[in-house]
Formats: C-alpha cells, sequence, structure tokens
C-alpha cells in the first residue's frame, strides 16, 4: 500500500492538481480576462471617439477663422441687402444720386412686394423715377446706380427727348432687404 500511496502522489496528485488549476483558471480567471478585454475595445471605441472629436473641432476652427477672415464680405452683404427697407433712405440715395449727376427728378414712386427665399422672407420695393438731363449726365446716374453699395437692379429705361440736348429717363429700380 506505501507503494500505491506513493504514486498516487507522485503521478496523479499532479495531474489532479493541473485539472484542478485549469478547472479554475476557466471558472475564474476567465471571465475577468473576458471583462478586461470588453474595457480594452471599449477604451479603445473612447479614444476613437475623442479622436473623431478633436478632429471635428479642428475643422470647425477652421471654419469659424475662415468666417471672421470675411465678415467684411458679410458686412457688404448687410449693406447690399439690408434687413430693414427703410425706404425713406431709398429715396433719399436715389435723389441724392440724381442730383450728383446734375439730373432734375421730376418724378419719384414706388411699389413694395414679398418674396419668398427659403425659410426668409424678401421684400422688393420697385422705385420710379424720372429724371431730366442731358446725356452725359444719365449715363453717369446710371453708372453710378450700378456701383451704389446697396443692390439696385435696374428694370426697365425709358429714354425720350424733351429738348435739343435734355432728355427725360425713366427708370425702374428695384431694391430689397430681407427678415432672417
Amino acid at each position: 500500500m506505501n507503494i500505491s500511496i506513493t504514486i498516487i502522489f507522485q503521478r496523479i496528485l499532479p495531474v489532479l492538481f493541473i485539472i484542478s488549476a485549469v478547472l479554475a483558471g476557466a471558472f475564474f480567471i476567465f471571465p475577468k480576462y473576458e471583462n478586461f478585454t470588453k474595457m480594452q475595445a471599449n477604451i479603445e471605441e473612447g479614444r476613437a471617439r475623442v479622436q473623431r472629436g478633436e478632429e471635428a473641432l479642428v475643422k470647425l476652427r477652421a471654419l469659424k477663422r475662415e468666417v471672421d477672415a470675411r465678415q467684411d464680405d458679410f458686412a457688404k452683404i448687410d449693406i447690399a441687402i439690408p434687413q430693414d427697407m427703410a425706404l425713406p433712405a431709398v429715396y433719399h440715395e436715389l435723389q441724392r444720386l440724381g442730383l450728383e449727376s446734375e439730373l432734375v427728378v421730376s418724378n419719384l414712386d414706388s411699389t413694395e412686394a414679398e418674396l419668398q427665399a427659403g425659410n426668409s422672407t424678401m421684400k422688393k420695393v420697385t422705385v420710379s423715377l424720372e429724371l431730366q438731363g442731358p446725356y452725359g449726365n444719365i449715363k453717369n446716374f446710371l453708372a453710378q446706380v450700378k456701383s451704389f453699395a446697396r443692390m439696385l437692379n435696374t428694370q426697365a429705361v425709358r429714354v425720350d427727348s424733351v429738348g435739343a440736348e435734355t432728355l427725360r429717363l425713366q427708370v425702374d429700380i428695384n431694391a430689397y432687404s430681407y427678415d432672417p
């Protein structure tokens, strides 16, 4: 019996110990390893999300710098198409352009209309203007209207002869404003 106990201790016990260690590893260590690998995957996913967020933030900052650099262009748009129509101001500017061109303003009338532009509403005012003066002055007036800072569109132009060197200019000019 001594020999058989010794054989059991020498050969079977180490095998049982190895089997019990493998089973203990399977039941205790493998779930922990599985949790560890899931946590690593979550951490990598989080890092990827942070990286994408940082890239988006860099793009947004670059876009903000570009918008800030173009503020003058946006200001020009606000001047060209202001939010407020200020019809008396339009009348005043057209009369001023006529006087600077040394033309006599004999008639000034207007009509208003609303236009839909996407989510915004635009107002269009058509100003009918009648001016009298020599050809060079009429040409100068139309050039000033064309280069005016506010967006003015010349729609209809009629020229009649009033005298030897005097012409009558009847012009319809559209001015715009928007409600954001």
